[in-house]
């Protein structure tokens, strides 16, 4: 198979593309003006990507973070049949970049460039092809959302926090983002539940019954690795999403953090003791409050029906090695 004809889609807003402009610029000339294009907001996505005019067979370099590649995944979905789709390389260019690292394009926005660059020019530098389910997140009067990470409470309290800082945007990292969340939960587990965003809601997995939760965390995810290489999800399902929710009134929260970081769930991590990890093909939820789609926040009304959280697609990336 041919290498395909590489585009490029850059956020100039993202928090390592500043740093990495040289090795950008040296990128953008190598592919030339007509397949390169700048975009920070989902709309400015949305039109590159159609002035871009992909295909099957292309490849969509995307350089930015979580809430870029979000934006492409949301575009993607809005206007091209999966079949058309072109194959996505993510380069490491936002403050978190949560999705490329799971997929394993680690180190600096330079040096993810530079492998590129090689790439194109034929080197030895090689393209190693996988595949992640989609996250499709759908509400009644809303466009959907697509993405790899949904969270609600203490997720979505851990990003609010941060959005009330601005000076801390310059400095965030994939370390101080989890730190960030973390806070909250440490928060929650010392009895700092006023302070901890926990949400009231209804909850209904595949075809099972609905049941209530006041949850402190609800998480789902396509990847297989969160921040700082947390894994907080045990299901044995044969199902692409990975449900975790944990109950307000979780027993022995602190001494658990560990054990539900890692996914390790032992003999503690029970639905009886407030912990339920599963896999699942469809997700509803039914709740008023913020949520979280791989760090960009959205709102949700009960009154509205549902959030839908479904996988109706795989996406194929490639990483450079």
């Amino acid at each position: 198979m041919g290498r395909p004809r590489v585009t490029v889609l850059c956020n100039p807003l993202s928090g390592r593309v500043s740093r990495g402009w040289a090795s950008v610029r040296a990128l953008r000339d190598d592919v030339g003006a007509a397949a390169y294009r700048e975009a920070s907001t989902p709309e400015e996505v949305g039109a590159a990507l159609e002035e871009l005019a992909l295909g099957r067979g292309d490849a969509l370099a995307v350089i930015g973070g979580d809430g870029t590649t979000q934006a492409v995944l949301t575009a993607l979905h809005a206007m091209m049949p999966e079949e058309q789709w072109p194959v996505l390389i993510p380069l490491s260019g936002g403050s978190t970049n949560m999705t490329a690292l799971d997929l394993g394009a680690a180190g600096t926005l330079a040096a993810t460039v530079a492998m590129l660059r090689r790439w194109l020019a034929g080197g030895r530098t090689e393209g190693h092809r996988l595949a992640r389910p989609l996250l499709l997140v759908e509400r009644r009067g809303y466009r959907p959302v697509c993405g790899m990470f949904f969270g609600t409470a203490a997720v979505a309290e851990g990003v609010r926090f941060f959005r009330r800082r601005p000076r801390w945007r310059g400095v965030v990292s994939e370390r101080t983002s989890s730190l960030l969340i973390l806070r909250v939960l440490f928060s929650l587990a010392r009895g700092g539940a006023a302070r901890a965003g926990s949400c009231r809601m209804s909850c209904r997995v595949d075809d099972g019954d609905e049941f209530e939760q006041l949850a402190i965390l609800g998480l789902v995810s396509t990847l297989h690795r969160l921040l700082l290489g947390m894994r907080p999800h045990w299901g044995c399902e044969d199902a692409p999403l990975h449900l975790t929710l944990v109950d307000r009134d979780a027993r022995a929260l602190w001494w658990s953090l560990w054990r539900l970081g890692l996914g390790r769930p032992g003999l503690q991590l029970t639905p009886e003791r407030g912990y339920l990890s599963r896999n699942a093909h469809r997700v509803e939820f039914r709740f008023d409050g913020p949520f979280v789609v791989d760090g960009e926040l959205f709102g949700a009304r009960s009154t509205d029906g549902p959030v839908v959280l479904t996988s109706p697609r795989v996406v194929e990336w490639m990483v450079l090695a």
